[in-house]
Formats: C-alpha cells, structure tokens, sequence
C-alpha cells in the first residue's frame, strides 16, 4: 500500500494485517490448479526465515522451499508495498500461504528492502536490493535445488518495483514473467502528483525518485515508459474502485505493451486497494497458469 505520514504508515499495515487476517480465515476452499509433471526428489519441505542478502538490516528475505524440489524448481520472488517507505515481508505472507497452496512444487521468496528516503536510497538502490536477493537465489540454486527461472510478484510500489526491476535490470534473463498487483506505471503522471487525497504523492514520489518534480527523472523510473519489446511476459490486475493507484494507470501500461507485443495479460477486479478473498483466489489461479505458460 502506499502511505504518506508515519499515522497513514500505521493505518495502512493495520488494515492490511486485519484484511489478511479475514482472508485467511474465511472457510471457502482454494481452487487448486494441475500439478508439475516432475520428478521429485526425497527432499523434505524447508522454510529459512530473515536470510541475510546484504549488509544493511532491511536486507532480510524469507525463502520458503518445496518437498520434493529439484533443479527445474521455479521459484516466485514476492516484493511488498508500502509506498516505498513502509510495509515488510511479512505483509505478504498471506500470499505465500495462498500460492503455496494452489502451487506446492514451486518456491517462494519474500524480500525486504530499504525504504526510500529521498537522498541515499531512491529507486535505483532499492532495485540493486532486489538484484542482490534475486543473485543470491540463484547462485545457491545448487543448494537450494531450485533452478534459475525467476517471477517477481508485486503489489502496490512492490508492483513498481517488480516491473521496473524486470524491464530494466534482466539482462541475464533470470526474471521470466512478472505479476502486478495494483502497483503505479506512470510516476511522471502530473495529475496524480499533484493529488491530496488519499495520500502526500509528492512526499512519496520525492522519496523514490531523489527529487520534486522532475520529467525526465520520474519518466525513466517508470515502468511505463521504459517497457521495451524484449520484456518480461506481464500479467497485471488491479481494481476499478481503487482509491490509491488510478486505474488508468494500469490500462495505459497494457496500451503500452500491447503496443510493443510484448506477451500480457489484464483483469479487472470490482475492488479496491487490495482485493476480495474470492478475487484474491482468482488471481492466484490466473497467475500461476501464467508463471507455468512461461516458466518452462
């Protein structure tokens, strides 16, 4: 989610942690999708929490591993929101849960990163946190017993990040597709700069992008505008009564890949800032027959 003070900060996680808590509880089952045809190993389940991926404290990812896992082991990498200055990995443990469900031969990784603060730590830092917790999965993918196929889920500014991340430092193709869970395309959208309701945009943006309103600088770390033809296969959803992120903003970055040819995916969800646990269940389906079309 995105916050603007440190009392939005609060309100928001405390309403994501209650809505997650609901999600969670809630009694309908979860639709399961086909298995892998794999051969498994004997190996048993195995989740290592606040692995170390770098040396500053927010560098912290929790990396939950399959039974039975193998060297063709996809493994889905999940990147919080918060808006950039908040949020935790734990934010999104409700979506391992889910996926892990409806996937149980796949691995998952939920990463912390430093928040931006404006000056040392921007977007182009918090993109080489994710590179160093993305290198370090798969150069222990040996020991891990994952293979190197990688897709990046994010919601909110996690979901900016996810696609920035992958339109703009894949170059060894790691990253196969990638989700986005109602995240922000277009930082250089002036209308939503200059928003007041329901957050401080421009504090948030000025935090991410090291600067006030500056074109070229919030162009070129938008997801929008540096989508090329060679990107990641995308699969995007987001709500039409979202209150936070403009939904234009997401139809605008599937014109944009359309445009391209670039292979995606779009829903539309009645909901808001986050979604129903039925919607939450359907995306999960669609985007792990996503992950499966293009992590062969």
């Amino acid at each position: 989610m995105f916050t603007g003070s440190k009392a939005i900060i609060k309100l928001s996680l405390i309403l994501l942690t209650v809505a997650s808590t609901v999600f969670l509880s809630c009694q309908r089952p979860i639709n399961k999708v086909p298995v892998d045809n794999q051969q498994p190993s004997n190996l048993p389940e195995r989740t290592i929490l606040d692995t170390a991926y770098g040396t500053d404290p927010r560098n912290k990812m929790d990396i939950y591993l399959p039974a039975g896992r193998n060297n063709t082991t996809k493994t889905v990498v999940m990147i919080h929101g918060g808006g950039w200055v908040g949020g935790d990995k734990k934010d999104m443990k409700f979506a391992v849960d889910l996926f892990k469900a409806k996937w149980p031969q796949a691995a998952f990784v939920s990463i912390n990163y430093r928040y931006a603060n404006g000056s040392t730590v921007t977007c182009d830092p918090i993109l080489s946190d994710i590179h160093a917790a993305i290198t370090l999965v798969v150069n222990n993918r040996s020991k891990f017993q994952v293979s190197d196929q990688v897709a990046l889920l994010g919601a909110s500014a996690g979901a900016h990040l996810a696609l920035i991340y992958a339109y703009t430092q894949n170059q060894k193709g790691h990253v196969k597709c990638v989700v986005d869970l109602f995240g922000p395309s277009t930082l250089n959208d002036w209308q939503w700069y200059n928003a007041v309701f329901p957050l401080n945009y421009k504090d948030l943006l000025t935090k991410i992008n090291g600067t006030t309103w500056n074109e070229p600088i919030y162009k070129n770390n938008s997801p929008n505008s540096r989508a090329h033809k060679d990107a990641p296969p995308t699969i995007i959803f987001h709500g039409t009564l979202d209150p936070v992120v403009p939904l234009y903003q997401s139809q605008w970055l599937r014109g944009r890949l359309n445009e391209l040819k670039v292979p995606n995916e779009y829903y539309e969800y009645l909901d808001f800032h986050g979604f129903t646990m039925e919607n939450y269940n359907d995306c999960a389906d669609k985007c792990i027959r996503f992950f499966k079309q293009y992590m062969k």
